[in-house]
């Protein structure tokens, strides 16, 4: 069903999510290109997210501020959590692997700490 005129004003409830998103990256010959896949990845990171947003929406629609405050701060302290873990995993095996039997720093070695 099409939008009728001044269904914001109708419509209860109601999400509206404004993005601004600038990409610059100045390297001749790679600029356009590497700017139109951080737009693409980007543009498919907030598709995800809104479909997740409306596919949960009986879980967080009788929410109130406080409720939702607190839900973020579980899910922050969650996520510090996990990327912690992460990074100490990532760490050790980066060790590891940053030599190559002859002693020399291998490339993957390298590019992995770098991540």
């Amino acid at each position: 069903m099409p939008l009728t005129p001044g269904w914001p004003y109708k419509t209860k409830p109601i999400l509206c999510a404004y993005k601004l998103v600038s990409v610059e990256f100045n390297y001749w010959g790679l600029q356009q290109r590497v700017e139109l896949l951080v737009q693409e990845i980007i543009k498919g990171v907030y598709l995800r997210t809104h479909r997740q947003i409306c596919c949960w929406i009986d879980e967080w629609i009788d929410m109130s501020l406080d409720d939702v405050i607190q839900l973020q701060k579980k899910l922050a302290e969650s996520l510090k959590r996990a990327n912690t873990e992460q990074k100490q995993s990532s760490i050790h095996s980066s060790k590891e692997n940053q030599t190559t039997e002859k002693g020399k720093k291998s490339w993957n070695g390298w590019l992995r700490s770098k991540l």
